[in-house]
């Protein structure tokens, strides 16, 4: 049938959970509990806890290379090519760079040839792309509407 799968990895720290838990109405510690996401015992994601996570899955799965935004990552992308060796290629976390992808990202999502593994997380997203962009389409029918008459 073709399309992507998508298998993503989140991270949040422990400490603070449950107040980010009522602000975000997201069963964070649950879908830990489930394996969905990684708690962090500290009050921010170590960058190290990270990077062992990246490096082994790089391994296991045999990649050729890592994307990363050389604005927060800079770090993590000099000891994982310097010290392993690891392909990285800087990805800019800007809209323009970012625009094209985002849009074919979207056009997975509306086609249903985005899949993924079944994570809550990445689920609430989908939804979440897929309101924004009924609610863009209606408004601009609406526009159109209003222009034509």
């Amino acid at each position: 049938t073709g399309g992507y799968f998508f298998k993503p990895h989140f991270w949040l720290p422990r400490i603070g959970v449950e107040e980010l838990e009522a602000k975000d109405r997201a069963p964070y510690r649950r879908w830990a509990e489930e394996g969905w996401i990684i708690l962090i015992d500290d009050s921010v994601i170590r960058l190290d806890q990270v990077q062992e996570f990246v490096l082994a899955e790089y391994n296991r799965l045999n990649m050729r290379a890592i994307g990363y935004d050389k604005h927060s990552a800079w770090q993590m992308r000099d000891e994982l090519e310097s010290k392993h060796g690891v392909v990285m290629i800087n990805v800019p976390q800007v809209m323009m760079d970012m625009s094209d992808a985002s849009k074919q990202f979207e056009s997975l999502i509306i086609s249903g040839q985005a899949y993924h593994d079944g994570n809550p997380i990445m689920q609430r997203m989908i939804e979440q792309v897929t309101k924004m962009t009924a609610l863009i389409q209606q408004r601009r029918s609406e526009i159109i509407k209003e222009s034509q008459g």
